[in-house]
C-alpha cells in the first residue's frame, strides 16, 4: 500500500532536484553573460592598466566581491591593492632649448626622439651641415619623410636611429634634426624611450629657423638642457579573501586589464589604429569566471581551504600585478598550497571541446585528481610547463604548484574584434565545473611542487638560442634583471643568479628586454660570445657558448 505514494514522493524529489539544478545552471550562465558584457563594453575603453576604464572595472569586481561577502586581504582596508606601473620617460617641464637666443617651447618646437640619451646640456656654436667630431650636428632629414610617404613599409624611427647611431660612431656629440614639412611630425615623439644611444637626438619642429636663414649668420648659437624623467601610472589588483580557518590557502586568479586603444604597442592591428580593444576573451572571460567562482565558494562543499581571489591588473604589461602580489605576500604566515589561473577561457570549441590545462607537471598529484573527472563536456590537453605568458608564472617562480586554464589563441587575439558576441558561455561554465571539482577533490592530496620545463612569457623577435632566464618585466633600469633561472639551462650552468642584471651580449648593449631578445636573434647554437652582467654593483664578464 505504501509503494505508490513512496514512488510518487521519490519522483517528485528527483524532478525538483533536477529543476533546481537546471535553474542554478541558467542563473550561472546569466551572471556570466552579465559580468562579461559589462567588462567588455565600449564604455570601459579596453580596461588599459592605469586608466579610468580599468578603475571602473576594478570597482565593478570589488562590488561583486562585497556582494558575496568576501573579506579584505591581509592588512588592506579595501579590496584594492594599489601599485605603480612604469609608463616610460617624458620630457621634463623645465627642459629648454634656444637657437641664437630664440627660445623654443618644449614638446611644441622641439622634443627628443625615443632613442635619445636621457639627459644633455648643450652650449655650442655650429654650422648646419658641417659634421665635425665632438660637435653637435645639425641635419636636414626631409629625405626620410619622402621615403616614409613613398613606402608603407618604411620605418622612419628605425631609419633615424640607424642614422643617429652612425653619427655617434663618427664622433657626433649630438644631433639636432629638422625637415621642411615638419608641422605634422609630432608623432615622432614617444614616451616609450628605449634602446637609447649615448648622445642627445633632438627634433626641432620649426624648420623656418633653418630654411629662411632668418638669423643671417653662418653659425648657430645653440644653448639648452633637457632631461627625460620617469613617469608612472597607478594600477590596482582587486583581491578578496575567504577565511575558513584552515591551515592551507589556495589562490584563484585572472587578469582583468586589457589593451585600451592599443597605446602600449601590443595591438595586433598594424599600423595601430585608435580603436577600443574590448578584450572579451582576453580576459573578461576569465574575470567573469573568477567572480562566479567567488560566488560558488560560499557553499559548504568548499570549506577545505582558505581562498584568495585575485583579479590581476597589468598582466598585459608583463605580469606586473601578479608579480607585485607575490612580492608583497607573506608566505611564512600564509603559505599557498597552489594557484589556479584563468586566461582566455571564452572560446571553447563546441565540436572538439579541447581545453588546454597548463602547469600539469608542477605536481604529480594533478594527474591523479584529473583522472577522477569523468564528465565528457571537456577534452583536456595538458601542458606540463609551470610558466607561460600569464599570471600563474609569478606563482611558479615562488615554487608554488599552478594550473593554467586556456581555450587557445584565435584570430581576434589582441584586436578590436575580440567582442562579447563571440564568447561561448556554456564553455566557460564547463571550465568552471572542472575547476570547482579540482577545488573539492585536491584537499585529499599533498600537491607537492615540482619544477618543470619553462617557456618565454612573450616576444615578437625570433631566435633559436636562449640563455635560460626569466626577465624581470617590472625592472625600470638599464639592462635586463633576472627574475628566475631555468633548470638545466645555460644560465644555471654558468652560475647566473636571480637579481643579476645583464648589460651586454657580445657587441650588443642590453638596455631593455626588447634589446635582449633582439641580441639573442643574432646568435646560433655553437656560437661563442661574451656575456657581461652586474652582480651587487660589480661588473662580471664570462665567455659563453650557446647550446
Amino acid at each position: 500500500m505504501l509503494v505508490k505514494p513512496l514512488s510518487t514522493i521519490t519522483l517528485f524529489l528527483f524532478v525538483s532536484a533536477f529543476t533546481l539544478g537546471q535553474q542554478r545552471s541558467i542563473n550561472a550562465l546569466s551572471r556570466l553573460k552579465s559580468h562579461l558584457s559589462y567588462l567588455a563594453s565600449d564604455s570601459l575603453e579596453g580596461r588599459r592598466s592605469g586608466t579610468n576604464g580599468e578603475a571602473i572595472a576594478a570597482k565593478y569586481i570589488a562590488d561583486q566581491f562585497k556582494q558575496y561577502n568576501l573579506s579584505y586581504y591581509s592588512n588592506l582596508n579595501s579590496y584594492l591593492q594599489d601599485f605603480e606601473v612604469f609608463d616610460g620617460l617624458e620630457l621634463s617641464k623645465d627642459s629648454k632649448l634656444s637657437i641664437n637666443n630664440f627660445i623654443l617651447k618644449p614638446l611644441v618646437d622641439f622634443y627628443p626622439l625615443s632613442f635619445s640619451s636621457t639627459k644633455a646640456i648643450i652650449k655650442t656654436e655650429v654650422s648646419p651641415g658641417l659634421n665635425e667630431r665632438n660637435h653637435i650636428w645639425v641635419q636636414d632629414i626631409s629625405e626620410f619623410f619622402v621615403s616614409s610617404s613613398n613606402s608603407p613599409h618604411f620605418d622612419i624611427i628605425d631609419q633615424l636611429r640607424k642614422y643617429a647611431s652612425n653619427a655617434e660612431l663618427r664622433g657626433a656629440s649630438g644631433l639636432i634634426l629638422y625637415a621642411k614639412d615638419s608641422s605634422k611630425l609630432f608623432s615622432l615623439y614617444s614616451h616609450k624611450f628605449k634602446d637609447q644611444i649615448s648622445i642627445p637626438v633632438i627634433f626641432v619642429n620649426r624648420s623656418s629657423l633653418f630654411y629662411n636663414n632668418e638669423f643671417n649668420e653662418p653659425l648657430l648659437q645653440i644653448e639648452g638642457d633637457f632631461e627625460l624623467v620617469k613617469k608612472y601610472r597607478n594600477s590596482k589588483n582587486v583581491i578578496g579573501f575567504i577565511n575558513n580557518d584552515k591551515p592551507e590557502t589556495v589562490v584563484i586568479g585572472a587578469h582583468y586589464d586589457h589593451l585600451g586603444y592599443g597605446e602600449d604597442g601590443n595591438s595586433m592591428i598594424k599600423p595601430v589604429q585608435r580603436l577600443v580593444h574590448n578584450g572579451a576573451d582576453d580576459n573578461a572571460s576569465g574575470t567573469s569566471a573568477l567572480i562566479e567562482i567567488a560566488n560558488s565558494l560560499q557553499k559548504k562543499l568548499y570549506r577545505n581551504y582558505n581562498y584568495i581571489i585575485i583579479a590581476f591588473s597589468s598582466e598585459e604589461l608583463g605580469l606586473l600585478g601578479s608579480k607585485h602580489f607575490v612580492d608583497k605576500h607573506d608566505f611564512s604566515s600564509q603559505p599557498i598550497k597552489y594557484m589556479i589561473n584563468m586566461d582566455m577561457v571564452g572560446r571553447l570549441n563546441d565540436s572538439s571541446k579541447v581545453l588546454t590545462i597548463g602547469g600539469y607537471g608542477t605536481s604529480t598529484d594533478w594527474s591523479t585528481i584529473f583522472k577522477k573527472y569523468t564528465n565528457s563536456d571537456l577534452y583536456p590537453k595538458f601542458d606540463s610547463s609551470g610558466t607561460g605568458p600569464s599570471d600563474h608564472t609569478s606563482f611558479y617562480r615562488k615554487n608554488i604548484p599552478v594550473l593554467f586554464y586556456f581555450t587557445g589563441i584565435h584570430s581576434d587575439y589582441h584586436k578590436p574584434s575580440d567582442d562579447a558576441d563571440k564568447i561561448n558561455y556554456g564553455g566557460i561554465q564547463s571550465i568552471l565545473n572542472h575547476i570547482l571539482f579540482t577545488l573539492r577533490t585536491s584537499n585529499k592530496y599533498p600537491i607537492t611542487f615540482i619544477k618543470t620545463r619553462e617557456q618565454q612569457t612573450s616576444t615578437n623577435t625570433r631566435f633559436t638560442v636562449s640563455i635560460g632566464i626569466m626577465p624581470d618585466y617590472s625592472y625600470q633600469g638599464e639592462g635586463v634583471r633576472i627574475d628566475g633561472i631555468s633548470e638545466g639551462k645555460l644560465a644555471q650552468k654558468i652560475g647566473l643568479l636571480a637579481s643579476d642584471i645583464i648589460v651586454s651580449l657580445g657587441e650588443n648593449k642590453i638596455t631593455s628586454v626588447e634589446s635582449y631578445m633582439k641580441a639573442l636573434s643574432n646568435f646560433r647554437k655553437g656560437d661563442t660570445t661574451q656575456l657581461t652582467y652586474l652582480r651587487n654593483s660589480n661588473l662580471v664578464t664570462q665567455t659563453i657558448t650557446f647550446q
